[in-house]
């Protein structure tokens, strides 16, 4: 079995792949937006909005705190349906696949 890419490899390759499709933010959402109770904050956030500013900054906090990281969750589904109709998010969905993969094995 081939080890995975390690998770913090991973969320930084997420991060320059936001960047290189152009959807890195510069200025962060009001703090209601950031509140959502709703999965993905899908009620007030866009896909890539959430992945700067919620599951990034958790991701890196719980790596640095050497919290567990969540098991078994699924990112993949939810930006391939959101971004069905972006030709050019690809790599983005092929970091945010390796990602699951790693969530799988943790």
């Amino acid at each position: 079995m081939i080890n995975p890419t390690p998770l913090p490899v991973l969320l930084e390759q997420l991060t320059t792949e936001l960047k290189a499709a152009a959807l890195w933010q510069a200025h962060r959402p009001t703090e209601d937006k950031l509140l959502s109770r709703e999965p993905f904050a899908i009620d007030t956030l866009h896909p890539h909005e959430w992945l700067q500013w919620i599951f990034l900054p958790r991701m890196w906090q719980l790596l640095e705190a050497k919290q567990p990281l969540p098991r078994g969750f699924l990112l993949t589904p939810y930006f391939v349906e959101a971004w069905k109709a972006q030709s050019g998010y690809q790599p983005l969905i092929e970091v945010l696949m390796e990602i699951d993969r790693v969530a799988q094995q943790c």
